[in-house]
């Protein structure tokens, strides 16, 4: 049940020179942004799920996030790894050359050819979509949102260039407008009682607003450029993206998976019950995810030094640490749960949701212990085997998925979530300790 990762580097030395500061004020600098970016990201994500559950209703909420699941998984297909690309190539140069400069506009061009490609698509398949799903909205819906998937790819690769050339505080507050820019017109929305179905147009406004903004700053920074070798970073780009475009179109789809196959099978009602509740469980893995961020530059060290005793040492203590805490976060959000909905939501309905959240944060419990090390394949040095880990995990939560939906409904859902989240753990256990020759579980040592 690997999460995504969050988009957050730690500051190299080429930041501090571009920042002006000391170096370890950078760093705390560059670390407080980031941060603060991310409790926006995560603040603006509560308040639109609450917002169209209070001022609409639970079909409404489905609909926004089937189109929001949809939305997400063919992003990873309208820029196919090419920020990825371009990230790496525009760290490795200086700031006087001309490479990482061809290296970027190169990387916008091709994330726009193929964000247009994606996009048209998505465009032309939304009305299957919405038949797929039993459900006219979510097909409109789909339609209002699919040309922004030309505009997030285009911003994929901006934030690349940004992350690549670590002017972190830039990075931080573009990362912090898509957020914003969402619930504003989501609140709009409310406000106005427009039809349901324009809620897809919010993912187009906020990512063509982005962009305007994004491509503005990324050109005012980019010295000038003499192009003779956007040719030969186009073809870098498409070879280095499309060989890692699988592994995060996996992360997205395991993510989604719930969501996509609800809208199979269920109401827009019972999707937006079930979609309330989740968002608590994503919330809690991104929480996870700032001690896997922290934790990476940790492991990397020690798996290439070999010191398995400190990595033995790390995930008992981590364990230790993170799993009373994890479960203590749960049971005071099982108990104030009623509070939330009766006293904010004011809608009985919701309620019916509960147990769902229940199921959810089981396993979220289970897998609260791995995932600062579920990137571990990765920073070993086996992008391979992550991949592998990835399709097996994908392939275990989409079966559990498809034949708990068909039995349970949404309650068979939050079930296959959290058999897939243990399932998950040993996963990663038997990989790591067949690849690293490191076991994660103590009684496999």
């Amino acid at each position: 049940m690997t999460r995504p990762p969050v988009d957050i580097d730690t500051p190299s030395d080429r930041g501090t020179v571009q920042t002006g500061l000391p170096k370890e004020r950078a760093f705390r600098t560059h670390l407080l942004w980031n941060y603060l970016s991310f409790a926006v990201v995560g603040g603006c994500g509560f308040l639109i799920q609450f917002m169209i559950a209070a001022f609409m209703d639970a079909a409404a909420l489905g609909v926004f996030n089937q189109v929001y699941a949809c939305f997400v998984v063919m992003s990873q297909l309208a820029v196919a790894g090419v920020h990825h690309s371009v990230l790496k190539s525009v760290a490795e140069y200086p700031d006087e050359s001309s490479e990482w400069t061809d290296a970027a506009v190169s990387g916008i061009l091709l994330a726009g050819i193929l964000g247009f490609l994606v996009a048209a698509a998505a465009l032309s398949a939304s009305s299957l979509a919405g038949a797929a799903m039993d459900s006219a909205e979510v097909g409109i819906a789909l339609s209002w949102a699919a040309p922004g998937l030309l505009f997030l790819a285009i911003n994929k690769v901006c934030m690349a260039v940004l992350n690549g050339r670590r002017m972190m505080i830039a990075f931080a507050a573009m990362q912090a407008i898509r957020p914003l820019l969402l619930l504003g017109f989501v609140a709009t929305a409310c406000f106005l009682k427009w039809p349901v179905a324009l809620l897809g147009a919010a993912f187009t406004f906020s990512e063509v607003t982005l962009c305007v903004v994004l491509i503005a700053y990324v050109l005012w920074r980019l010295p000038t450029h003499s192009a003779r070798n956007i040719k030969h970073w186009l073809r870098a780009h498409a070879s280095f993206g499309f060989r890692g475009a699988l592994s995060g179109l996996l992360m997205e789809v395991n993510v989604r998976v719930d969501v996509l196959i609800l809208g199979l099978f269920v109401s827009d009602a019972k999707v937006g019950l079930y979609s309330f509740a989740a968002v608590f469980m994503e919330g809690l893995f991104n929480l996870l995810q700032v001690v896997r961020t922290n934790m990476n530059p940790i492991l990397v060290r020690l798996v290439m030094e070999k010191r398995i005793g400190d990595l033995h040492n790390i995930v008992k203590r981590t364990h230790r640490r993170v799993y009373p805490a994890t479960t203590a976060l749960v049971l005071a959000l099982l108990g104030v749960y009623p509070l939330i909905v009766n006293s904010l939501l004011r809608n009985a309905e919701f309620m019916k949701s509960w147990p769902i959240l229940a199921i959810l944060m089981f396993g979220v419990v289970i897998y609260s212990g791995f995932v600062p090390f579920d990137f571990l394949l990765l920073v070993g040095g086996k992008p391979g085997s992550h991949t592998l880990l990835m399709l097996v995990e994908v392939g275990t939560n989409v079966c559990l998925c498809f034949v708990f939906v068909r039995l349970w409904g949404i309650w068979g859902a939050a079930a296959a979530m959290s058999a897939s989240a243990a399932l998950g753990a040993l996963y990663l256990n038997m990989i790591v300790n067949w690849r690293l020759r490191f076991p994660l579980l103590p009684a496999l040592r």
